[in-house]
Order: structure tokens, then C-alpha cells, then sequence
């Protein structure tokens, strides 16, 4: 429970994206003493401190001059560069983990420091569609599995740390060899990935705009991952090349069957059949229980309780921006509190309006419109009162600022 003595009092978190934020929150909820130092960008430091995530924020990994646990949360290969230069004190007396997505590569590098050091390879399998820290989340890694890839001869007391940490945080620890991890994976999570962006650029480049208007919600939930970040997966890709490939040569096998007998049909029972069947092997296995709402992609706009009457009445709601600007200012979880208190500090009229974007109906896009690098919702046109799942009020504390992690903590 939060206040218990955390296992690392001082955590480094090389990259402040989706799953380094993420594993930020989740320290600061169940150690709220625990002093998080962020390495990234200026923006993003600065939106991961406003929000709470991190105490300091430092431009680069050489700068560190203390640490109990060092988290890589780079890409891949800029993770396996960042390794190398951790300063010495660093490596004298820190744990180092990382949490990319293929882990020869890094483990090779890890074998080359300095005696001494101690390194174990981490990948939280806790993802979503988008990165950066907008989308972290501090319940990202709940019941989920973290798999650890620690060398033959790891030092089995760092080994035994990280795996409490890791299921204090809510995962499910689980030790692989690098090799099997980067084989299971190709399969398991870089084919998934490659073939949903694959299909969603067929589609769309055969179709268009008028015929993506038409489709329904098979393409939607197929193509999920098609809105990934190309940085991260470039890095994958190419530091297990041998392995996807293979992968994407099964893929493109069982395809090449289903051209071949489209008329018969005796492939795509066989493909089909195959599929069923593993797919309930798939949910069968022990996985988080996720209910409805918060399968649904939530968005949150704040307004006046005035403002929500009005709408409620009139059946949408239209911001004044959306007179002004063409559109209505919205924000991701994690950017909620910190658009609350840059903007609307001390305000007691408020209520914040909690989005589901499937059912919007208008554009929504993902942009920054004033120079910075944090991408905000803004929806083009009206909200409709049904696409609000939910309106909670907003309550400030004696100093006029807004805490919102007890509305968010379950989206």
C-alpha cells in the first residue's frame, strides 16, 4: 500500500514516454517518497513534472549522479547507447533494467561493462496504441506480465529486488532467456504489430476516406494497433530482423493458402478453424478482467457545470473555442490535472466530462497548435451528450489547485 518503504528510493527513468511515465505513476502511487529523477526532452520533463510524475528532470544520462534503479525506456537501440554511457558511480552502485521490446541486442552490450555493474534486461508488456507520456497511465502494467532476462551469472539478490518491485507495481514477473523472449515476441507482438499497420495502409490506400466512412467495427478492432509510433518499431524490427522475418514468412504462407483456394474454400476452413481455436486458447489464459467502459478510449474536457446543463438540454455540446478556433480543447489522463491547474486554478463551478472517442462521430486530431511537442485531442465539431460516459465535479484544494488521479485512476 502507498507509504510502505519502496524498494529503490531513488529511480532514474531514461525516456519519459508511454511505459517510462507509466512505470513514473505507478511509483508515485505506491511510493510516494520515492524521489523519481525523469531524462528526456525539456517539454516532456516539464509536462511529466506538472503532472507529478517526476521530481527533477535532467537532459541527459551522463548528468545522473544518483540512483538506486536506472530504467532504459528509450527505444531499443537508443537504450543499448544509453547503457554505455551511464557514469561510473552509476554503474558502481545502481540496479539498471530497460523495458524495450527485443533484448539480445542490450543484453550483448550489458556484457561488456565494467565488472561489477549489474544489469537485468526488462519488458513490461503493457502497451497501447499511442506513445508519449499523454498516454501514460499508471495502471498500464496491472496484471500484466513483465518478463526479466537476467544473465547466467546475475547477481540473484538484484534478481529477487526487481522481481518485488515489479509485482508492487501490479505486473506479473517472468524470468526468459533473451533469445526465447525476442522469438516468443516476433510472434506474440512485432507480427501483430507489422501486419495490423500493413492491413490499415491496404485498406485505406485502396479505399479512401468515402470507403472508410462505410466500415464497420471489425476494421476498427483488427487495425488497433495501426496507430503505433514508427520510431519504436523501427528499432525492433531491426534488432530481431531474423526472427520476424521468419515470422512474417508463416504469415505470408497461411495468406498465400487462402489465395490459392478462395474458389474451394478448403484453406479457409482449415485457417479459420486453426484461428478459433488458438484465439480461445488466447482468453483463456489469466489476463486483467477489463470491463466495458474501460475498454472504451477515454478523452476529458473541462466546462462548467452551467455549460454541461445547457448541453444536456440542447443534446450536444459546443465550447465557445469551437466557435473561435473550430474546435474543442481536450486532453489525455495523465494531461488532465495539468491542463486543470494551468488553466482553471481555483475555479469551483467546473465539472470534467469524461469522453468515450468511439462514439463522437466528429474528426478528432492529435496535434499541438502552439510550438510544443505534447499532443492534446482537439475534437472538429460538436460533442454529443451521448458520446459523455461520465461527469465528475472538480473539487480545488485549499490552495486552489485540482487533483484529478482519484477520477483517472480507472480509465
Amino acid at each position: 500500500m502507498p507509504g510502505t518503504e519502496p524498494p529503490f528510493r531513488r529511480v532514474a527513468i531514461a525516456g519519459i514516454g508511454l511505459i517510462g511515465g507509466s512505470i513514473a505513476l505507478a511509483i508515485r502511487d505506491r511510493w510516494p517518497s520515492a524521489r523519481i529523477v525523469g531524462i528526456d526532452t525539456p517539454s516532456v520533463l516539464t509536462h511529466a513534472r506538472t503532472s507529478g510524475a517526476i521530481d527533477d528532470g535532467l537532459p541527459m544520462i551522463g548528468a545522473l549522479d544518483a540512483a538506486d534503479l536506472v530504467v532504459l525506456a528509450a527505444p531499443v537501440r537508443q537504450n543499448a547507447r544509453l547503457l554505455t554511457e551511464l557514469p561510473a558511480r552509476i554503474l558502481d552502485t545502481a540496479l539498471v533494467t530497460d523495458v524495450g521490446g527485443t533484448k539480445r541486442d542490450i543484453v550483448g552490450a550489458a556484457r561488456r561493462l565494467p565488472a561489477g555493474a549489474r544489469f537485468i534486461g526488462g519488458h513490461p508488456i503493457g502497451g497501447a496504441e499511442r506513445g508519449g507520456f499523454g498516454f501514460a497511465r499508471r495502471d498500464l502494467f496491472q496484471n500484466r506480465p513483465w518478463i526479466l532476462t537476467p544473465l547466467p551469472d546475475a547477481d540473484a539478490g538484484a534478481v529477487a529486488v526487481l522481481r518485488r518491485f515489479v509485482e508492487a507495481l501490479g505486473a506479473r514477473p517472468v524470468i526468459m532467456e533473451p533469445a526465447e523472449h525476442d522469438r516468443v515476441m516476433a510472434f506474440v507482438s512485432h507480427l501483430p504489430q507489422l501486419a495490423a499497420s500493413a492491413l490499415m495502409d491496404a485498406v485505406g490506400g485502396a479505399v479512401a476516406r468515402d470507403g472508410l466512412a462505410v466500415a464497420g467495427r471489425g476494421l476498427v478492432d483488427t487495425t488497433r494497433l495501426a496507430a503505433s509510433p514508427a520510431d519504436v518499431w523501427r528499432d525492433i524490427c531491426a534488432t530481431n530482423a531474423d526472427v520476424i522475418s521468419g515470422a512474417l514468412d508463416q504469415l505470408i504462407d497461411r495468406l498465400n493458402d487462402l489465395r490459392a483456394d478462395l474458389h474451394r474454400g478448403e484453406a479457409l476452413e482449415a485457417v479459420f478453424g486453426g484461428a478459433a481455436r488458438w484465439r480461445a486458447e488466447l482468453l483463456s489464459q489469466d489476463r486483467p478482467h477489463t470491463s466495458t467502459a474501460a475498454l472504451m478510449p477515454r478523452i476529458f474536457h473541462i466546462t462548467t457545470r452551467a455549460a454541461w446543463d445547457d448541453a444536456r438540454a440542447a443534446g450536444s455540446y459546443t465550447a465557445d473555442s469551437l466557435q473561435t478556433e473550430g474546435f474543442i480543447h481536450c486532453s489525455q489522463a495523465e494531461q488532465a490535472t495539468w491542463v486543470a491547474n494551468m488553466r482553471f486554478r481555483g475555479r469551483t463551478d467546473l465539472v470534467l466530462l469524461h469522453v468515450d472517442e468511439a462514439a463522437v462521430g466528429a474528426e478528432i486530431r492529435r496535434e499541438n497548435l502552439e510550438g510544443g511537442t505534447t499532443l492534446f485531442p482537439h475534437i472538429y465539431g460538436p460533442l454529443p451528450v451521448k458520446a459523455v460516459m461520465d461527469v465528475t465535479p472538480m473539487v480545488p484544494a485549499p490552495d486552489g489547485t485540482f487533483d484529478l488521479s482519484a477520477d483517472l485512476r480507472a480509465v
